[in-house]
């Protein structure tokens, strides 16, 4: 099952979004809450899902380093509170380690209940998990995003794999990249259904396509905030032996634009996820996953026993959005435009006034000779 809505717009920072949940949810005078709070500034990710049916709201965020008070890379150091009103507060320290059975993850560490335990008590435990990184390292597998050059109107984003490491980790898995992309941006289906064209591409099928999908609806009246999209990609049949570089190409098209004072519209692009969705085992719950995620826009489109590999960026990658300059009508250049077509327009007018005076002053001079 999938999220119902679905909303996209960059974020840069959550500075507003941190000073809302501090001023209603904490005390003037609990400097505990309004650190923790803070540090969501620093989180690597943030999850908030809300439940309609207990009116429950899970804030859940992730840090993958220790954050220092000036924002820099830290030590773990956390002062955790017991709240009068909550249930228990557990703390763990837990390490990854290599699990038995395909498609689990084990934790082993230290765990300890506040107000309870004496002392941590050791635990080791696995689970199942429908999320994993490819199990070869980073510096071997991992893509890179960027426009064609010139983009122009009809850009073409491009995916590159290295070939002699681009392998399914299991003969079900099939390559797959979910992009989401804003309302400037979109995707024509009907280019994605030719075959022949999809194979030039290293592409396979669009596999599922939402959204703003009007193919010539301007910018303006496009009610939706973009479109999303999920796309086979084809992987090489045999690995390379050399340093070969393996591309995709998703051919995208821009809307028209309301003029700027430049001649240019920004859009921000970010980065699809790919990963390989594979056929887990019978039996796997992934319910009982405490770190489980769900309803993150592409696992909806699949079935609820599938295993997602994700492929992450190169480690060179600063930022997991691409700039798009999309060429429009330059105000500043145009302006004879406007004035051409008003004087036009006024000559055009002056003319059917002066044909209708003189036809009509030609009709009374035919009348009064009648007469």
């Amino acid at each position: 099952m999938s999220a119902k809505y679905q909303y996209y717009k960059p974020l840069a920072r959550l500075t507003r979004f941190i000073g809302y949940l501090s001023s209603t949810m904490c005390d003037s005078s609990d400097v505990s809450c309004h650190s923790q709070v803070a540090s969501l500034a620093q989180a690597s990710s943030l999850d908030l899902d809300y439940d309609m049916i207990s009116h429950a709201l899970r804030v859940t965020a992730y840090w993958d380093w220790a954050v220092a008070a000036d924002g820099s890379q830290g030590v773990w150091d956390e002062t955790l509170h017991l709240q009068p009103s909550s249930d228990a507060l557990e703390v763990g320290i837990l390490n990854v380690e290599k699990a038995n059975e395909e498609g689990e993850i084990a934790l082993s560490g230290l765990l300890t209940v506040v107000g309870e335990d004496t002392k941590p008590s050791a635990t080791m435990f696995s689970f199942p998990a429908r999320h994993h990184a490819v199990s070869k390292q980073p510096e071997e597998l991992s893509f890179e995003t960027s426009f064609r050059q010139p983009t122009g109107l009809h850009p073409a984003l491009e995916l590159k794999f290295p070939a002699n490491a681009l392998t399914q980790p299991d003969e079900s898995c099939a390559l797959h990249a979910y992009l989401t992309l804003p309302s400037s941006v979109f995707i024509d289906r009907y280019q994605l259904s030719d075959p022949l064209f999809l194979a030039s591409q290293n592409l396979i099928a669009l596999r599922s396509l939402s959204g703003a999908t009007d193919l010539e609806a301007p910018v303006w009246t496009t009610p939706q905030w973009g479109s999303a999209a999920l796309l086979e990609l084809t992987h090489p049949e045999t690995p390379s032996v050399n340093n070969a570089t393996w591309s995709v190409t998703v051919p995208l098209h821009t809307r028209y634009m309301l003029p700027s004072t430049d001649g240019t519209h920004t859009a921000h692009i970010p980065w699809p996820a790919v990963f390989w969705a594979c056929e887990a085992e019978d039996g796997l719950k992934m319910s009982v996953n405490p770190f489980d995620r769900t309803n993150i826009g592409y696992d909806g489109l699949f079935g609820p026993k599938t295993l997602f590999h994700h492929i992450g960026a190169s480690a060179e990658t600063k930022t997991l959005m691409e700039t798009l300059e999309i060429p429009v009508l330059d105000k500043t250049k145009t302006g004879f435009v406007e004035i051409g077509t008003g004087v036009t327009v006024l000559l055009g007018f002056l003319w059917v006034l002066w044909s209708m005076i003189k036809g009509n002053s030609k009709a009374t001079s035919e009348a009064g000779k009648k007469e």
